[in-house]
């Protein structure tokens, strides 16, 4: 069974969402703020389509088992990854982003997450 680190699955995530915004709508990088507009390099205008992508930043309440999901919000355990890798490949779900005109992702992390160095199985 293949293991990978926390931070280094965080990082894969981060670089791929960063991906994300370049295969929906053509721009230059770097974006900035022109009076109260985003703009790319050449000035044009880009639009932010957002979405939330809830549970890195972490489920657990801090008592009792963590293993156990009665101790985590709304009983979601993450497992300190981000909800629904655990059910499907990261490329589905930003397929799906991408299918929903999504082309940018607020991923809330935790600190924690950054920090931990126990390994997440792939059953995860």
């Amino acid at each position: 069974m293949a293991f990978i680190s926390l931070t280094t699955r965080f990082l894969l995530l981060a670089s791929y969402l960063a991906v994300l915004t370049f295969a929906l709508d053509p721009w230059t990088p770097p974006l900035s703020t022109s009076g109260r507009y985003v703009v790319d390099a050449s000035g044009n205008r880009f639009k932010l389509k957002s979405g939330n992508w809830h549970g890195a930043s972490g489920t657990y309440n801090g008592e009792g088992d963590r293993n156990d999901a009665a101790n985590h919000h709304s009983s979601e355990n993450a497992h300190d990854i981000p909800l629904g890798l655990q059910y499907a490949f990261m490329d589905r779900i930003i397929s799906e982003f991408e299918a929903a005109g999504i082309n940018s992702i607020r991923l809330p992390f935790s600190n924690e997450l950054l920090r931990m160095t126990h390994k997440v199985e792939d059953s995860c």
